[in-house]
């Protein structure tokens, strides 16, 4: 008698499934019910923060107020966790603060109060936003992010053509009054004053930037991160920002550096699934996007706007030329920057290892009646505040920062995207603030602090073995397997 030899069964449909995964992860959404409705509220404040960065009011302060709050609850009911590696630039941070603040009241600053909010009470509001995200919420303040940069950049160019009476007025008269507009025509090019404008020196690099990587789990779609892009770059044009509009021409060239600081494979040119090509090719396909995005504004600016767009790029580039050189030129704001940094780094050789403290004034020279301590020069100033020390201390929080993003992206390799394009939003607000005080509002700070809290989101609940936060990736058809690559290029 012989018996048969048990029938070899394959894998069933189920089983099928369940064995082919898409690395990609998986996208969740806000959820229902009451956690939706709470999610919503430190979205709202956030998305106020982005229209009125600017001034700090009581309304602002109890908007970044309320998200602090709420980020503290999140801490006490999810209890997540700041890695090590961002505790120690916290720690960092602090001494640098504390250093500055001591010095200053030892000294008898009468600036020492605003320092103190500035320096220290906002940057310890936003780490409690940096500990609380994971990476649901940061996707969601993303999404935030490209509305609102959209939504503000559109207002922005409906107001100035409604002034240039190529449209009519299409933005309620009490959105322009409560947003601080106005408008000047000098024929060549214009100027806008409008709260919200300041945003996009963070938002509008980053948002360009993100045309030219692919698409990961915390990335909004792309035809949102374009039309953020294209509505911030004409909006930034029509605003005469001329730091801004040098970063966001840069803005391929920063995402290649920033994806070298971090760790970031550098992949060829957007997400076309092109072969991978050598460090040198890489760097002109970045130059070569560069030139089509001053090229793409110049024809916007001329054809749409009705003005040369390139002369803010110009303009840009002769006023770095005159600070560096000493040279004025004969432009009024170039002279002035230079007599201030010469009136700066006098200070600073009074001091030079510890500094003057935060809030310190200059004896007869003062660039505001009303806050004498405050100055356009923020890297001149913070070395005539706290010297040779301070600066070796925010020398050792930038290379901190560094070195736990690289750690973040070596943990989670499929957020090192986002991560980068978001690095390359607070370089570009670093780079803009040197002659522009964006950082001394803590409206501003949210762009320097975002990378932060998606690398400790990354540290924390990515790769394997990670938090019950993780969005992992998840079984999908094998039909779905094989378009998934596809699908990646299209978006």
């Amino acid at each position: 008698m012989t018996v048969a030899a048990p029938r070899r069964r394959g894998l069933g449909p189920k089983t099928r499934e369940a064995a082919v995964t898409v690395g990609a992860p998986r996208r969740r959404g806000l959820g229902r019910g009451p956690g939706r409705l709470l999610l919503l509220v430190p979205l709202g404040c956030f998305g106020y923060v982005l229209v009125r960065p600017v001034p700090t009011n009581a309304t602002l302060l109890a908007a970044l107020g309320l998200m602090s709050v709420c980020a503290l609850a999140a801490v006490v009911v999810r209890a997540p966790r700041l890695a090590p590696t961002f505790a120690v630039v916290l720690l960092g941070q602090l001494a640098f603060a504390a250093f500055g603040i001591l010095v200053g009241l030892r000294g008898g600053n009468p600036g020492i109060l605003s320092a103190i909010a500035v320096e220290l009470a906002a940057p310890v509001l936003y780490w409690s936003l940096v500990w609380a995200v994971d990476a649901g919420l940061a996707r969601s303040a993303l999404t935030c992010l490209a509305v609102m940069t959209s939504l503000l950049s559109t207002t922005i160019v409906l107001y100035v053509a409604n002034q240039k009476g190529i449209l009519p007025q299409l933005v309620p008269s009490s959105i322009l009054v409560g947003s601080g507009s106005g408008f000047n025509d000098f024929g060549t090019h214009t100027e806008v004053r409008f709260y919200g404008l300041s945003t996009l020196a963070a938002a509008g690099p980053m948002w360009i930037a993100s045309l030219f990587v692919a698409r990961d789990g915390l990335m909004p779609h792309i035809l949102l991160r374009s039309y953020a892009a294209v509505s911030a770059m004409t909006a930034v044009l029509l605003g005469g920002r001329q730091a801004v509009v040098l970063t966001m021409v840069a803005a391929p060239l920063l995402l290649w550096g920033c994806s070298r600081v971090i760790g970031r494979q550098v992949r060829p040119f957007v997400a076309a699934g092109a072969p991978s090509a050598g460090t040198g090719n890489r760097t002109l396909r970045m130059t070569v996007a560069a030139a089509g995005i001053l090229a793409a504004m110049s024809l916007v600016g001329r054809f749409a706007l009705g003005f040369d767009s390139i002369g803010p790029v110009g303009r840009a580039l002769d006023s770095l030329v005159s600070l560096l050189s000493g040279n004025d030129g004969g432009d009024t704001d170039s002279r002035i920057l230079i007599e201030e940094s010469r009136e700066l780094l006098n200070g600073w050789a009074s001091a030079p290892v510890g500094g003057h403290g935060f809030g310190a004034v200059i004896h007869n020279y003062s660039r505001s009646a009303d806050r004498p301590w405050h100055f356009e020069l923020q890297y001149h100033l913070l070395l005539f505040q706290t010297g040779v020390v301070g600066a070796m201390l925010l020398a050792v929080v930038l290379v901190c920062a560094a070195r736990a993003l690289r750690m973040a992206v070596r943990r989670c390799p499929q957020y090192s995207a986002t991560l980068a394009v978001t690095v390359v939003g607070a370089t570009a607000l670093l780079i803009a603030n040197y002659a522009d005080p964006y950082l001394q509002a803590p409206g501003h700070m949210w762009a320097a602090y975002l990378p932060l809290a998606i690398g400790n989101a990354m540290l924390v609940g990515g790769g394997p073995g990670g938090s019950a936060d993780t969005v992992q990736p998840q079984p999908v058809s094998p039909t779905a397997a094989r378009h998934a690559p596809s699908q990646a290029r299209n978006e």
